[in-house]
């Protein structure tokens, strides 16, 4: 049942971000496509998040914020190795 604190919409948008970053993973063999593929879901999960975000405690969600940061750290670090390489 929906209420008004979880919009379809909102859900349906982050579910529907989260599955495109698992069918990127999938669907590509570079590196640098799952990495993107990767931050997709992870922005997927945090729009999730933000939807529910009554429902959860608020050292979930700052748990979710830093696992953005460090995913994205993580991705400027490897392209940064990739760059150098190639």
């Amino acid at each position: 049942v929906w209420t008004a604190e979880v919009s379809p919409l909102e859900f349906g948008i982050a579910f529907a971000t989260i599955l495109k970053g698992i069918f990127i993973i999938i669907a590509n063999k570079k590196l640098i496509t799952h990495l993107m593929g990767y931050l997709i879901m992870e922005n997927g999960i945090f729009l999730l998040s933000l939807s529910a975000g009554s429902h959860l405690p608020y050292i979930v969600s700052l748990g979710v914020s830093l696992d953005l940061m460090l995913s994205v750290l993580i991705a400027v670090l490897f392209i940064k190795r990739i760059r150098s390489t190639f």
